[in-house]
């Protein structure tokens, strides 16, 4: 332990030199608004007055009700000496503070350091991590290879119809706001999220034959990398264990390869929730892939965590 480490509340004229600490996707929360807001959590370590590390953490970003671990990082020369578990403490001190008793991260195990970083997270009495989202990203053609000869034209005998967004694409988004509002439909499942680079040609309702809608497959776009990302698949716990969902990852590669060829990128996503898809991507599809990874998460109950070893004192107007 290093006693002449202070960890506290960085100021915003502290901020740029904090910036080298954290990824560009969290370099605005040094920034106002956020850095001031009471909700946020930006921590600083020095020694002597030196900079050696940084933690960042906030509310949940899908989760209500607990808080999460954005960033943490410490400068090279001063790792092995106990700062990050300091760090991490000293987060969950400020979380338990704001009256919210769960602090959970996650990260994905192709993240540099990754084991490291487990390490870290068990070391401060963290849960085991858990393996929350598969994601998979290659050509188009091998996607599309995944799946049998026939096999759509099986799903849609028992029932399926597959029907283009742009055609009942606002009505699927309305029953998705209502479900979600009384608990239906978790709200990582809702498609609005997407809205911004959604593809309404190649994201897919799935319907019964009364037409009635079942599901949804929601394909967006990011045409700069010849990419199409599939985020969110959802489908009726009814028909879940039918093979829909899988019919209609399988269209919507069809439709792909068909529109953009065989060479564009298909990202396609799953969790523990679709444990077919997720059986056949990291089985089938992970070997021939560009690229994959798996986006593990750990959690901790903040009053079980032993107290920091040094006190975590607000932002003062003197240097640290």
């Amino acid at each position: 332990m290093i006693h002449d480490l202070v960890i506290r509340r960085i100021r915003p004229d502290e901020a740029g030199v904090f910036r080298g600490f954290t990824f560009k996707t969290f370099s605005a929360l040094l920034a106002p608004p956020a850095v001031h807001a009471p909700e946020q959590i930006c921590l600083g370590a020095w020694v002597q007055g030196i900079p050696v590390g940084l933690a960042l953490a906030g509310p949940a970003l899908l989760a209500l009700g607990r808080y999460q671990l954005y960033s943490i990082m410490v400068a090279p020369a001063w790792r092995r000496r106990g700062i990050g578990r300091e760090l991490v403490r000293a987060v969950a001190a400020e979380t338990g503070r704001r009256g919210v008793a769960t602090l959970a991260t996650e990260w994905s195990d192709r993240l540099p350091g990754a084991h490291t970083f487990a390490a870290l997270l068990a070391g401060t009495g963290f849960g085991a991590p858990q393996a929350t989202l598969l994601r998979v990203s290659g050509p188009v053609a091998a996607a599309e290879r995944l799946f049998r000869p026939g096999f759509v034209d099986r799903i849609r005998a028992d029932g399926l119809r597959l029907r283009s967004w742009q055609d009942i694409g606002p009505a699927a988004q309305a029953l998705a706001d209502t479900l979600e509002r009384t608990g239906g439909i978790p709200p990582w499942a809702n498609p609005v999220s997407q809205w911004q680079e959604l593809a309404p040609d190649l994201s897919l309702v799935l319907t019964d034959t009364e037409g009635k809608i079942q599901g949804w497959i929601i394909c967006t776009a990011q045409r700069a990398l010849n990419r199409w990302v599939f985020p969110i698949g959802w489908v009726s716990p009814a028909y879940a264990k039918r093979g829909w969902l899988l019919a209609g990852v399988a269209e919507a590669a069809r439709l792909l390869m068909e529109r953009y060829g065989p060479d564009a990128r298909v990202a396609l996503e799953t969790s523990p929730h679709t444990p077919a898809m997720w059986q056949i991507l990291e089985r089938q599809f992970t070997p021939v892939a560009q690229w994959s990874d798996r986006l593990l998460t750990a959690s901790v109950t903040v009053d079980t965590m032993q107290p920091a070893a040094m006190e975590t004192t607000a932002a003062a107007p003197g240097s640290p």
